[in-house]
């Protein structure tokens, strides 16, 4: 995104970050996410406590079959943030393993809920109808840091710091 703003002057005639601007674009590669919550107003629906769980890369398709990246177990991460009891559960789809699908290929909402649903029942043995859910396609949303980083990062650092005079930092 930096990279599509620095390509587009404020002002006609000014010079452009081509450096800078050609650095930023080797940072390319981002994955896109499902994020599923849902909330079930039994608040002890959980069988486990804790934070939630990661599905290891190793996992295979026929064990993985929705595509899940992981599960929070959102009402044990809130604490007191709320006032509504019940149970709250994050579920994150897709990542790496959507990398070759297209828009049209992504799960509308009642398909990622019912592959949530899916999960859920599958690993916590959680077979109640969710009271509220909620859905959101996160587009490119993780980057992922392939082979070469490192150099990248510090190349595009280099570039930034000589075109714009140490006058701008990027962090993140």
């Amino acid at each position: 995104d930096l990279a599509w703003i620095l390509s587009n002057p404020l002002e006609k005639g000014q010079s452009l970050p081509e450096d800078s601007i050609t650095s930023l674009r080797t940072l390319n590669y981002a994955v896109t996410v499902m994020v599923v919550n849902l909330y079930y107003s039994n608040p002890s629906l959980l069988p486990v406590k804790g934070f939630g769980y990661l599905i290891p890369n190793s996992t295979p398709k026929s064990q993985n079959p929705d595509g899940a990246l992981g599960v929070i177990f959102a009402s044990e991460t809130s604490g007191r943030q709320d006032t509504a009891p019940g149970t709250k559960v994050t579920v994150i789809l897709g990542g790496h393993m959507w990398d070759d699908l297209t828009d049209s290929d992504y799960p509308d909402h009642e398909s990622a809920v019912m592959m949530a649903r899916s999960l859920l029942q599958r690993h916590l043995g959680i077979t109640e109808t969710p009271t509220v859910t909620r859905s959101q396609l996160q587009r490119n949303a993780i980057p992922q840091y392939t082979v070469g980083h490192e150099a990248r990062i510090k190349e595009i650092s280099r570039a930034v710091r000589t075109e714009f005079r140490h006058r701008l930092t990027l962090a993140g």
